[in-house]
């Protein structure tokens, strides 16, 4: 069963599994667990691997998919980072080695899966 998020140019369907991982890396960068990321809290995503994003980056980020309150919500984080997750025509604007580095600190037992964050 897939489900449905919006893009504000397109619908993306992401499978069980891959709403999970970005379930996961959303509440470990949610720091105060309010359920929205922060303009601060995208900017520590995004230096994790290694990106140095100035601020006028990580508001356009925000705007660009944010519909209601200045916030990222798990929706929109979903709308973000779906071509990275997804084949086909939906390229990534990061490289594989970018995307390794993101989910590194999840991979505590170096076997290639995230493990829960306790």
């Amino acid at each position: 069963m897939a489900a449905l998020f919006q893009d504000p140019s397109r619908s993306v369907k992401l499978d069980e599994d891959q709403i999970a991982e970005l379930r996961e890396i959303f509440r470990s960068f949610d720091k105060n667990g309010d359920d929205n990321l922060t303009q601060l809290e995208l900017g520590s995503l995004l230096r994790s691997v290694w990106l140095k994003p100035s601020p006028e980056q990580l508001e356009a980020l925000t705007q660009r998919v944010d519909t209601n309150n200045g916030l990222m919500e798990f929706s929109e984080f979903v709308a973000l980072m779906a071509p990275s997750v997804l084949p086909g025509p939906y390229k990534s604007p990061y490289s594989e080695e970018q995307l390794r580095r993101i989910f590194k600190p999840f991979d505590w037992d170096q076997e290639g899966t995230m493990n829960s964050v306790a």
